[in-house]
């Protein structure tokens, strides 16, 4: 489950803008509106984006697709998405940022990689364990 997303400088979106799932304190429909991966951390198990056209709905969604392709592709492979380098209009030599925090089962993990045209600048994972192919496991039961 998603805990909260980030993007900055990709295509309508300049500043850094968080899309953040955690449930309010309010108590009506919580079972079915709420996941809890962990005791006291109550995630949403679905959000609706709604706004005016070119508002930037389809955008939000390509930065999720291009930041799952970085996240779950192989070294090599993260070329092509490096390939998909679309930078706000005014900001073409700033680089792209992503972040996410979610949840597989009980364990939280945060990834985050900024890139631009040509290279990914700055990558890091936090809480996972790449010993044995863990997080490959754990990307596959998600599947």
């Amino acid at each position: 489950m998603i805990q909260e997303f980030t993007v900055k400088n990709f295509l309508s979106y300049k500043e850094k803008v968080t899309l953040n799932f955690e449930a309010t304190k309010d108590k009506k429909l919580l079972e079915e509106l709420t996941i809890e991966p962990k005791k006291g951390v109550k995630l949403l198990k679905s959000i609706i984006i709604y706004g005016a056209n070119a508002s930037g709905k389809s955008n939000l969604l390509r930065a999720i697709e291009i930041l799952w392709m970085l996240l779950i592709s192989p070294a090599e492979d993260k070329n092509e998405a490096i390939e998909l380098y679309y930078p706000f209009e005014l900001t073409n030599n700033e680089p792209t940022y992503f972040e996410i925090i979610f949840w597989i089962k009980d364990i939280k993990f945060k990834y985050q990689v900024e890139y631009n045209s040509t290279n990914i600048l700055y990558e890091k994972n936090l809480n996972i364990i790449f010993k044995q192919g863990r997080f490959k496991e754990l990307i596959k039961q998600l599947l």
